[in-house]
């Protein structure tokens, strides 16, 4: 067996006198971040209205049945909802991350939101942009009209409302209602036959369009590629994109789509796992969902 012999000096700098130099640097480091997130949650909560309104609702509504419809007012609205719960969620997307918010110079930009749910999103854009053209399409029938009442009551009457689903023909498509927001085309069942509109031809009829939303829980996969040719026309876009575990992923597709149209682009997780070698999401309706922000150059 073989023996470490440490100098007196090396023995008494480790052992005897200790540097604490290194440890104190990390405490203040790490009590500064502490402190920062801390207070930053206090600073946004006490200066940011749509934050203080967003823990209302969640206090207020979070444990609420399911799908379960209801009026809500906030923030000097009245909204009907089918569902608390993914309310909730919407409000925090639209108002409180702003993931919708961009920068316009035109007074009168051209906005076409696909897969608009009950109208909150319609809302932001009208109250953004008094003279905007806004486009707001909704392929469940039933949420439809939810979406044109909550527009109509909440000064956004000036909003054109579109109940088909967003796909490549207007031939009709299949569509299983989740009842809230989840709602997807699926044309290999039996599910309601309902209008349908090629985004591809509308795109056609605009020389630009300055912000275009993708929010059609799947059908991106189909829809992106069959309106590649008008994408050039687009200034923003975003897409939340989904797969699910049973089908080819077409991601990789839809970012070179983007890329030869000369997007830049910035993707955010929307269900972050841990060990995605282990936790493969085999058993949710998406393996993968991630948020698109796709501008030009």
């Amino acid at each position: 067996m073989k023996y470490y012999k440490a100098n007196l000096e090396e023995f008494t700098n480790i052992y005897v006198y200790p540097d604490y130099s290194a440890y104190f640097s990390f405490l203040r480091t790490n009590m500064r971040l502490f402190l920062e997130i801390s207070f930053r949650n206090l600073y946004y909560f006490l200066t940011r209205k749509a934050v203080r309104q967003f823990n209302r609702l969640a206090f207020q509504y979070g444990d609420a049945p399911r799908y379960s419809p209801r009026k809500i007012k906030v923030n000097g609205w009245e909204l009907q909802v089918p569902d608390a719960l993914s309310f909730i969620y919407q409000f925090r997307e639209i108002l409180v991350e702003e993931s919708y918010l961009f920068n316009c110079t035109k007074t009168n930009p051209v906005i076409i939101d696909c897969g608009s749910n009950i109208g909150l999103s319609g809302i932001y854009f009208a109250n953004r942009f008094k003279d905007a053209a806004i486009y707001c399409i909704e392929a469940d029938q039933a949420i439809a009209q939810t979406l044109a009442w909550n527009l109509k009551n909440n000064n956004a009457s000036n909003v054109n409302v579109i109940a088909k689903a967003v796909w490549t023909h207007s031939d009709g498509v299949r569509f299983a209602s989740e009842g809230s927001d989840g709602g997807s085309i699926d044309n290999n069942s039996t599910a309601d036959l309902i209008p349908s509109m090629s985004l591809k031809e509308m795109l056609g009829k605009f020389e630009s369009i300055d912000f275009l939303k993708m929010d059609i829980e799947g059908a991106e996969n189909t829809v992106i590629p069959d309106c590649s040719a008008e994408l050039h026309k687009v200034n923003q876009l975003f897409i939340e994109y989904h797969s699910t575990a049973k089908e080819n992923q077409s991601l990789g597709n839809i970012l070179s789509i983007l890329s030869n149209a000369g997007f830049h682009y910035y993707i955010k997780t929307e269900n972050k796992r841990n060990h995605p070698f282990v936790n493969r999401h085999e058993n949710k309706t998406y393996d993968l969902q991630l948020n698109i922000f796709a501008y030009k150059k």
